[in-house]
């Protein structure tokens, strides 16, 4: 009869990361659900600096709404932060490449690091939607038969969706590489004690 526990023992450590992560997540989306954007302003506050650098526009932090621009027609708060981008791109890169990584320690290295990158790509993916839809903005109430409220939505969607795909793929042929290195550098020393 086969032992279930012994054939799955050596995937345990990977599951406890995989509940840690996803209950990180749900800490992360219970914040976001209650946050305000005084709350916000870990991730309000570099995204609102790169749009200034990319706009030319000045931006006051007001705290019930959070970032007005200085002629007031551009509104960065808590609708902007990207807190649910953050969530899945960090999710794909955990419960995609974690399981191709071999000792417990570097697995919990590259989630961690997974949360980091995920941090840091939420700010300049929003940076970059947000400049997106106040160039677009200049349009009338419609573009392409679209009132502007919808066609923000389907620009930040596609601007997210093509982005989570570029990480993906960036990721994964670095998760390659050093999968390939590490190899290739077991097997050089394998050879040197034979």
């Amino acid at each position: 009869m086969v032992n279930f526990y012994a054939l799955h023992k050596k995937q345990y450590p990977t599951h406890a990361l995989y509940l840690c992560c996803l209950i990180a997540v749900l800490i992360i989306k219970l914040f976001y659900r209650t946050a305000d954007s005084s709350s916000l302003q870990f991730i309000l506050a570099p995204v609102t600096k790169l749009v200034e650098v990319f706009t030319g526009t000045h931006y006051q932090f007001v705290p019930e709404r959070g970032y007005l621009s200085s002629d007031l027609t551009v509104e960065i708060g808590p609708g902007c932060a990207g807190i649910n981008f953050l969530v899945i791109s960090f999710c794909t890169f955990v419960f995609s490449f974690i399981k191709q990584i071999r000792s417990t320690l570097n697995k919990i290295i590259a989630a961690s690091s997974f949360l980091i990158f995920s941090y840091i790509i939420t700010i300049i993916v929003n940076t970059f939607r947000i400049v997106t839809a106040i160039n677009f903005s200049g349009y009338n109430d419609t573009y392409m038969g679209l009132d502007k409220e919808f066609f923000h939505k389907i620009v930040g969607s596609l601007v997210y969706f093509f982005f989570l795909v570029l990480c993906y793929i960036a990721v994964s042929k670095l998760m390659t590489f050093i999968t390939t290195r590490n190899s290739i550098e077991g097997m050089n020393q394998n050879e040197k004690y034979t």
